[in-house]
């Protein structure tokens, strides 16, 4: 089980040849499974700008019964971010999620044709003019939560892509302004972390518990908030 951190890619493609976490896997282990021989050892994924947990199998026995958890959704993952807004206490966003009409590199939320999805929304904290978020997805699809969080009006901080970029500030009133550019300066990446990950281990079947203690820059950016 890996901390990944932001700014690692997880595994070669489209421009990403050298540099990634699985580069790093094969120098570092003599044997990763292979279901997937393009991916030795990959059984899911995380964004690149996502830091956090995420776990590696050494051998196809494990791969199979990692992927067989995530499959039936028995994995129970955890997450925090910061996003803009305030948002409710709690709640569940649940949807269909398909491609994005005009860029087939993005997602959005769809009425029909879309995969099923499913996220579980805790507020911790909210720090004018952003709310520090725990994060459940019930499913795993690709972006879900930056697709969710958008789709409720609360995209992720810094996240360009799905409307939560620089742009965004403009919607708040201007007395924001110089705590954002602070924050802008401290995180310029999706501001997500996978904090927890709950997992059968493949041989025992006891139950796990893995947490990532927040990156830097996330700290930094709650100490600023907090401090107004």
């Amino acid at each position: 089980v890996i901390n990944k951190p932001a700014g690692l890619v997880v595994h070669p493609g489209s421009g990403n040849h050298t540099g990634t976490l699985l580069n790093g896997l094969i120098q570092h282990f003599q044997k990763l499974s292979h279901k997937d021989s393009h991916r030795p050892g990959i059984v899911h994924r995380l964004d690149k700008d996502t830091s956090g947990i995420i776990v590696i199998a050494k051998n196809d026995k494990v791969h199979d019964a990692l992927s067989q958890q995530f499959n039936q959704r028995k994995v129970k993952k955890g997450y925090l971010a910061l996003t803009w807004g305030k948002l409710e206490e709690q709640g569940i966003i649940e949807g269909e999620i398909g491609r994005h009409l005009r860029n087939r590199k993005l997602f959005t939320m769809v009425d029909h044709g879309g995969r099923d999805s499913l996220t579980h929304y805790k507020l911790e904290d909210y720090l004018p003019p952003l709310s520090w978020v725990r994060l459940f997805p019930k499913t795993g699809r690709t972006h879900q939560l930056r697709v969710h969080l958008k789709s409720i009006g609360h995209p992720i901080f810094c996240d360009d892509s799905y409307g939560g970029g620089e742009k965004y500030a403009r919607a708040f009133h201007v007395k924001y302004t110089q705590i954002i550019n602070r924050l802008i300066k401290t995180v310029n990446r999706v501001a997500l972390h996978a904090h927890s990950l709950e997992i059968l281990h493949p041989e025992t079947k006891k139950k796990i518990l893995f947490e990532a203690e927040l990156p830097q820059d996330l700290q930094h950016a709650l100490e600023i908030l907090k401090n107004g």
